[in-house]
């Protein structure tokens, strides 16, 4: 996706997040590459909006403990990951459930 690209979905009003650099799966990664990816990924998205983003969204949907540490110290409120189930009012913020798209029947 270009930075044009970028742009134009944040002012047709989407949230914009974070999702790494390289996109590596980031429980593949050492401490030091995983907190270079998401930092890469957060900065190039301040330079291209003008803030930092919010939400970061794991990259294959794989994360750990030490993943979620990372993402927190790196500056996002929450984390989405690709497991697929409801929200409870306990759920660690950085690290929230989510229905896709094509889970939704209609």
């Amino acid at each position: 996706m270009s930075e044009n690209h970028v742009i134009s979905l944040y002012k047709r009003g989407h949230t914009i997040g974070g999702h790494t650099h390289k996109h590596d799966a980031l429980d593949s990664l050492e401490t030091s590459e995983i907190k270079s990816d998401v930092v890469l990924g957060r900065d190039k998205l301040l330079e291209i909006l003008g803030f930092k983003p919010n939400v970061f969204s794991y990259p294959h949907g794989r994360y750990n403990k030490s993943i979620l540490e990372v993402v927190e110290k790196a500056g996002f409120t929450y984390g989405v990951t690709t497991e697929r189930r409801g929200l409870n009012s306990k759920e660690n913020p950085v690290a929230v459930p989510r229905f896709d798209a094509t889970d939704l029947i209609i």
